[in-house]
């Protein structure tokens, strides 16, 4: 330890031995901060296979997603599947001719945001490949990816290929 740290434990130490009995709370074994909750006979109960199943199976939209979400989601599985797009390379997500004629500042722009629209499909393509329905979670991720493709074209041009 450094001297600062040995002085400030010393400085700790001599202060809980100052306090007084009344000052120090003391809890008893059976206290937990959410003991009105607690309830011993539920504590690690066991669950039940179908329970679980229906605990880990992501909620589905309803709706199913809008279709132009849906039409989104079909192109870019299909560029995934067809290898036009490499969910580990960002260059195959790029329009290169585009992306040449950009100024340095946009190419950064570009670049950063290429790296979380990569990231964004492959969580995109884990779900669908888990389960090729439209959930919630999938449809904020499209929602999502969609917003930051169409601000980086809009200022950046055409640069990618979905």
């Amino acid at each position: 330890m450094l001297p600062q740290q040995i002085q400030n434990s010393q400085i700790r130490q001599n202060n809980l031995q100052n306090l007084n009995s009344d000052q120090i709370r003391v809890y008893d074994k059976t206290y937990t901060p959410l003991h009105d909750l607690y309830d011993e006979a539920t504590n690690d109960a066991p669950i039940s296979d179908n329970l679980q199943q229906k605990m880990n199976t992501p909620p589905l939209d309803p709706d199913g997603g809008d279709l132009t979400d849906q039409q989104y989601l079909g192109i870019i599985m299909k560029m995934v599947e067809s290898k036009k797009i490499n969910l580990m390379n960002q260059n195959t997500l790029l329009n290169l001719e585009i992306y040449e004629k950009l100024n340095p500042q946009q190419t950064v722009k570009v670049d950063m945001n290429t790296q979380v629209i990569m990231f964004r499909l492959r969580e995109i393509h884990n779900l669908w490949k888990s389960d090729s329905s439209m959930t919630y979670q999938m449809k904020h991720l499209i929602t999502e990816l969609r917003q930051i493709e169409s601000r980086v074209e809009q200022e950046c041009g055409n640069v990618y290929v979905i």
